[in-house]
């Protein structure tokens, strides 16, 4: 006997219909039916197809100045400017809000020594 032969029908309990109104219950599949394949079918059976995504528009790309892919170009003085110009503002702005920091803690410390002398000279 085979194993097919073997599996027992599903016993369907209470409505005959099922429960969503006529309906049959499901058929149980053998083990063999859902196995899978080996790698021989695989590449037999199934074709690959190779699907190349393409955007309906080009992309535009930023070249840099110092591309070494591009040494023919050359930065006008206003690249230079614009960059030296960023660059100091950005180490100015830097001293300047340690200098603001620095401030802040002094007068911090100012007002909690102003206040320690003031309980000391109570204290005496």
């Amino acid at each position: 006997m085979s194993e097919e032969e073997n599996i027992k029908p599903p016993q369907v309990t209470g409505d005959p219909q099922g429960p969503e109104g006529g309906q049959q219950p499901e058929e149980i599949i053998p083990a063999e039916a859902t196995a899978l394949p080996n790698e021989d079918t695989v590449a037999t059976e199934l074709p690959t197809t190779n699907i190349k995504l393409q955007t309906e528009e080009e992309m535009e790309v930023h070249h840099h100045a110092h591309d070494p892919a591009a040494p023919h170009h050359k930065k006008n003085w206003k690249s230079y400017f614009w960059e030296f110009l960023m660059l100091f503002l950005a180490v100015f702005c830097g001293f300047f809000a340690e200098y603001q920091l620095e401030l802040t803690v002094e007068r911090h410390r100012e007002k909690e020594y102003a206040t320690l002398l003031i309980q000391d000279l109570e204290n005496d």
